[in-house]
């Protein structure tokens, strides 16, 4: 079975969508992307990305994930803000977290 650790902080393209993995979920990759009109978090299957090799490829991936965490960011941070008894507070806050390490990874 192939490790699939090797993925995470690569720029990849699954589909015609430029992005990185965030992580490994099970035998899954964690892929996040963001374009003009939003930003997604999902899981994708290795046999279907392609890891980035050019600069131009790879600098896409990157600004797509960092505008994903940026979004994300801006999100958890107003819903924390808002206070609403459904929002599990630690879980925000970790997830909060994450948002600021991939952020200053991808700067």
């Amino acid at each position: 079975m192939e490790d699939l650790q090797v993925y995470v902080g690569l720029s990849i393209k699954a589909g015609n969508v430029y992005g990185v993995c965030d992580e490994v979920c099970g035998n899954r990759l964690g892929f996040v992307w963001s374009d003009k009109d939003s930003w997604t978090g999902q899981l994708v299957d290795a046999k279907d990305v392609t890891i980035c090799e050019t600069e131009d490829d790879c600098e896409r991936g990157c600004l797509s994930a960092l505008h994903y965490f940026e979004r994300e960011e801006k999100s958890l941070q107003s819903r924390i803000n808002m206070g609403r008894k459904q929002n599990d507070l630690t879980t925000l806050v970790n997830e909060l977290s994450r948002c600021e390490y991939w952020l200053s990874r991808l700067s």
